[in-house]
């Protein structure tokens, strides 16, 4: 409409939370780590199973916030590690 500001759909969309669920990752914790984070950030985020490498496998289970890559994700420190790349 003329005259009014409409919010973009950019504003609405939920931060993407990508975890790696590839077979290194997997055997570090990470399907566990997904449940966590599906759990404890829903509605603040779209938490999703990522199958395919983030290429740090030594250094995993491995988390994608909004693209960016944190290594070595601990189930105990997870959801503050998010939050904290979030800001």
């Amino acid at each position: 409409m003329p005259g009014r500001y409409r919010q973009s759909m950019e504003s609405e969309q939920k931060p993407i939370i990508k975890v790696c669920t590839h077979a290194d990752c997997c055997q570090r914790g990470s399907e566990g780590l997904f449940e966590k984070l599906q759990a404890e950030l829903y509605g603040e985020a779209t938490v999703l199973r990522y199958p395919d490498c983030f290429d740090h496998c030594e250094e995993g289970p491995n988390v994608s916030v909004n693209g960016n890559l944190l290594r070595g994700v601990r189930l105990s420190e997870a959801t503050k590690r998010v939050r904290e790349e979030l800001r």
